[in-house]
């Protein structure tokens, strides 16, 4: 006796398909079936169908009865041959049902073995039909999408190039944004604003040592000079009242070098003319 045992896997099946039906026959001629077998396939199927191990059956247009799947499957109890659908009619079908189904049949020889010479040229240009067009689609879409991506990925740097370009002296405490900029290039502009930082630290510190220095020359030169007016007049003397004034002179150079190095406001046109 013909039985079909009920696994898990068609248990879920069912659910998700409870329309389904099937026919199940053996070599001798039992069967076991499921479901609502549409009129037709209930019928014996002949000597060249049971010889069939895969087929899909199907009736022309106007029939309502529904495709199905003919398939001989090697069980426990031996070899048998399976009919089944997931719906009754075709009237159950609830708008549109597209079925794809492909099968490959390569060369054989004689002894029923693949004819590999055969087969693998016409593979070779199967595959490079189905690859060519996805080649071609790629290569065209990088070829006109990455110069527009390029562009825009560097036009925050670009920007901050421009940026930096106008750094100068004047402006040496300017930091460079990094809101635009690629985060590969981020790390390296941080950098560079560090090293501005410490270049205008260093730069100020400087100024502030040239600043304090040339104030505190500024009185022990003036109490040379007084002291050394106080000498009596002699060539020893003059010489050092000269080198007194040229420290003097140096000094004063230091403060007025300080006095430019400042920031200034906007130039204005001045009328010298109108002065006078």
């Amino acid at each position: 006796r013909l039985i079909v045992h009920e696994t898990e896997e068609l248990k879920t099946f069912l659910q998700e398909f409870p329309k389904l039906w099937y026919i199940a026959r053996d070599t001798n001629g039992q069967a076991v079936q499921r479901g609502d077998v549409p009129v037709g396939y209930g019928n014996d199927t002949g000597d060249l169908l049971k010889a069939v191990d895969h087929a899909t059956l199907g009736f022309r247009e106007g029939d309502l009865r529904p495709e199905a799947v003919v398939s001989k499957i090697d069980t426990k109890a031996g070899p048998i041959q399976v009919i089944t659908s997931t719906r009754a009619s075709r009237d159950e079908n609830e708008g549109l049902e597209v079925n794809i189904d492909m099968q490959v049949d390569m060369a054989r020889n004689p002894d029923g073995t693949t004819a590999w010479i055969r087969v693998i040229p016409v593979l070779i240009i199967v595959i490079v039909a189905l690859l060519l067009p996805i080649i071609i689609v790629m290569g065209v879409t990088t070829l006109v999408t990455t110069p527009a991506v390029v562009r825009r990925s560097l036009a925050g740097l670009v920007a901050i190039a421009s940026q930096a370009g106008r750094i100068d002296i004047n402006n040496r405490a300017m930091q460079l944004p990094i809101e635009q900029v690629p985060s590969e290039i981020t790390p390296l502009v941080q950098a560079f604003n560090h090293a501005l930082a410490r270049l205008g630290q260093g730069y100020d510190q400087h100024n502030r040592f040239l600043t304090d220095a040339a104030h505190e020359l500024r009185t022990p030169i003036a109490i040379l000079r007084t002291r050394a007016e106080l000498l009596t007049e002699d060539p020893q003397s003059a010489r050092l009242l000269q080198d007194i004034e040229r420290l003097s002179h140096l000094a004063q150079q230091l403060l007025d070098r300080q006095l430019l190095d400042q920031p200034v406001g906007p130039g204005e046109v001045v009328d010298l003319v109108e002065l006078t």
